[in-house]
């Protein structure tokens, strides 16, 4: 029990003693230095300067169809006005042609970031990547019909392709941009965790040292904002995982749009709490600093925090 932490301790000691002895014994404690060694998935530097280089290759070519994009509507405008029908069809292609090099560097930006984040577990991230690379490929079939389109139906024709592929794709990015921001929160999540267990060590030390720092409260404040945090992680899963089961089914945009709202509410919940324990935090480090001047948190020290059911994890991939 002296390894989890403060909050997670209180919510556990509130069980009956049946209860509470289930509990204990499927705690699963690791040991671990570092945040880092709570990831789903070990990226090498390799692999992630390379993501990283993918990433600024498909925004520098997202900034420039953007710019090509406004100088193709602006030849089209005038080829409109000046009811030049050859220069339309030229023009209209060109525009569409940049509107799809814009989605398609906009969704290679976006794999890139799934890629790199070390809290999507490899089987989660390669259904997404998977996802993103087939969006990409629709919307390459459609870019060859524009490129084949000689007459204005042909044209009209892609461009209503193209519109329901982007209002499709709204849906898409939002959610694995949702995702990946909850992969982000469950990482700060981690940290603060292990935090929590390196202050731990740093007041133990302290009291070795005879030297008296009450930071009491504010640990224990820091401890429930961090659960607080985690518990909004969970239920953001939940809710991303209910987006995908009625993207699947019958519902209506309404309903999707709603669950989905829920969970960007969620998030925005945990964020909060992250900050307002970082506010925390840096009471805490300011008051044991003042004690002793030594004191650093940075230290690579070993600590036992608990691990996440497994199963669990699971069981919320499946739904995914």
């Amino acid at each position: 029990m002296a390894v989890l932490g403060r909050a997670r301790l209180k919510s556990v000691t509130d069980k009956d003693k049946e209860r509470l002895k289930v509990e204990l014994k499927a705690l699963k404690i690791v040991k671990v230095k570092n945040a880092e060694d709570l990831d789903r998935r070990d990226i090498s530097e390799a692999r992630l300067k390379q993501v990283k280089d993918k990433f600024e290759k498909a925004k520098e070519e997202f900034d420039d169809a953007k710019d090509e994009l406004k100088d193709a509507r602006e030849a089209l405008k005038e080829a409109k006005e000046n009811r030049d029908e050859n220069a339309t069809i030229e023009h209209a292609k060109d525009y569409l042609l940049h509107t799809a090099d814009a989605l398609m560097s906009h969704l290679e930006k976006l794999k890139a970031k799934v890629q790199e984040s070390e809290n999507i577990d490899a089987e989660l991230e390669a259904k997404m990547v998977a996802e993103i690379d087939a969006q990409i490929a629709e919307i390459n079939s459609i870019k060859a019909d524009v490129e084949a389109a000689t007459t204005k139906e042909q044209i009209k024709e892609a461009a209503k392709k193209l519109r329901t592929k982007w209002n499709r794709l709204k849906q898409i990015i939002k959610l694995h941009t949702e995702r990946i921001v909850s992969a982000r929160v469950e990482g700060i999540v981690n940290r603060g965790v292990v935090l929590e267990k390196k202050l731990d060590h740093i007041l133990e030390g302290l009291d070795e040292k005879n030297i008296t720092v009450n930071v009491s409260a504010e640990v224990s404040a820091f401890s429930d904002k961090i659960a607080l945090a985690k518990d909004k992680y969970k239920q953001v899963q939940v809710k991303l995982a209910a987006v995908i089961d009625l993207k699947a089914g019958n519902a209506t945009s309404e309903e999707i749009r709603k669950t989905a709202d829920e969970a960007n509410t969620l998030l925005k919940d945990a964020r909060e709490a992250i900050k307002d324990a970082h506010d925390i935090l840096k009471d805490i480090v300011k008051k044991i600093k003042e004690a002793d001047a030594e004191a650093d948190l940075s230290e690579e020290v070993e600590v036992e925090v608990e691990e996440e059911d497994e199963e669990e994890d699971d069981d919320d991939e499946d739904e995914s």
